[in-house]
């Protein structure tokens, strides 16, 4: 059974989740996806730095790295900080046929968004405006795109299992 939550009680349940012990290993994507709860629900400035953090302390897991990187642009682009954003972009640029062969065609395209944003500045009122944006650009493409990959932040495919 499904129900749509705020993002408050999504907020709230990754809460509960980053305090079992059982999530330590995935806890920087659990991280990550409560952060964009938080930036979704309209707290742009308060998350940069928690992102940023995040971000630096993802280096070793070259997947997590990739995600949080790519979401950590996303937030300083709708804050307007392009400088710093192209510099992540241009850090996470090695990583793109490593993430997933699979995937590298939608990954590709991902990026090529992103660079056109981020070469010419564009400037975005809204969170929704940019995902909007985003979203535009991606559906041309004649090629259908998995919905990891057709919005601007990506929330990481975690898989939770339990015995209760």
């Amino acid at each position: 059974m499904s129900k749509n939550i705020t993002f408050q009680e999504g907020i709230e349940l990754y809460d509960s989740l980053l305090l079992e012990k059982g999530h330590l290993p995935s806890k920087p994507l659990l991280e990550c996806n409560r952060l964009l709860l938080e930036f979704l629900d309209g707290k742009y400035q308060d998350i940069i730095e928690k992102m940023k953090i995040l971000y630096d302390n993802s280096q070793n897991h070259e997947y997590y790295h990739f995600v949080i990187g790519l979401n950590y642009i996303n937030i300083l682009v709708v804050n307007n900080f392009y400088q710093e954003a192209k510099k992540i972009f241009l850090e996470l640029n090695y990583l793109i046929p490593t993430i997933s062969e699979m995937d590298e065609f939608y990954i590709k395209k991902h990026y090529y968004v992103l660079n056109i944003v981020l070469e010419q500045k564009i400037y975005f009122s809204s969170v929704d405006e940019y995902f909007q944006y985003f979203e535009k650009n991606i559906s041309q493409e004649k090629k259908p795109f998995p919905e990891i990959w057709k919005n601007a932040n990506i929330f990481s495919d975690l898989q939770y299992w339990s015995e209760y």
